[in-house]
């Protein structure tokens, strides 16, 4: 499997400007490792063709119902944690034009 260690994870976090506790890192390197090792046997697969056509299977619809939404606001606190900067319940960006 590929080699992720915790200055990876850190340096990860770090860019998706998330927050990582300790103790959730050797979990969250074994995850991608593991994710790692699937894109590669992915990319190393080839498929089969059969008679230059190959079959994607049969169409069907995979909607599901929708369940009871959640309370309004709910996770708004822990979202806005990880941003740089903030205004209120809102992210504070930089004007672009």
């Amino acid at each position: 499997m590929a080699d992720i260690d915790k200055k990876d994870i850190a340096h990860l976090a770090a860019l998706a400007r998330i927050r990582i506790a300790d103790a959730d890192i050797p979990k969250i390197a074994d995850k991608l490792a593991r994710i790692v090792q699937y894109v590669s046997e992915i990319k190393d697969a080839t498929p089969e063709l059969r008679g230059g056509v190959v079959e994607a299977g049969e169409l069907r619809n995979v909607m599901r119902e929708d369940g009871a939404p959640h309370e309004t606001g709910m996770h708004t606190e822990d979202i806005l944690a990880n941003a740089p900067e903030r205004d209120g319940d809102y992210f504070k960006v930089r004007k672009i034009l």
